[in-house]
């Protein structure tokens, strides 16, 4: 069984918000893999109207980002975002124990709004 829990949501495109957590991430040391993307889902899909907007063309994203490192358990992250706005949600499953130190990485963005 997992649920989520929002960390926060940005005034930031996904892409922006994404780029930031991979490259904070990175630099500390972990290994973050992007496992899912909606934009590339959606490619294969014909007349696939977004249930936010109601239309083909819309700004809805979302991706799945596996962050581990060595032997840890990896953890996920979810960034959604629509209109230039991104929600960070961490899933928390039975499985996965949170680093700390991911929560860390990402704190001045939660405490400044830095990306």
């Amino acid at each position: 069984m997992s649920s989520l829990t929002s960390l926060l949501t940005l005034c930031q495109s996904t892409e922006t918000t994404v780029a930031w957590i991979m490259q904070r991430l990175m630099a500390r040391g972990f290994q973050v893999e992007r496992t899912f993307d909606l934009h590339a889902a959606r490619m294969a899909q014909v007349d696939c109207l977004c249930p936010y907007h109601g239309t083909n063309d819309c700004t809805c994203q979302m991706v799945v980002l596996l962050v581990h490192r060595q032997e840890a358990q990896p953890v996920t992250i979810v960034a959604h975002g629509h209109d230039g706005q991104t929600s960070l949600s961490l899933v928390d499953m039975a499985n996965q124990s949170m680093d700390q130190t991911i929560i860390q990485a990402l704190l001045p963005a939660m405490e400044n709004s830095e990306i």
